[in-house]
């Protein structure tokens, strides 16, 4: 559980930083 909790949050702001990075290239 802890491993999770871990790699959740690091998996969404990678997540969220990809689709910026996407947004600002196409923008």
């Amino acid at each position: 559980m802890m491993i999770l909790k871990s790699f959740i949050p690091g998996n969404l702001i990678s997540l969220c930083m990809t689709i910026i990075n996407s947004v600002v290239m196409v923008g």
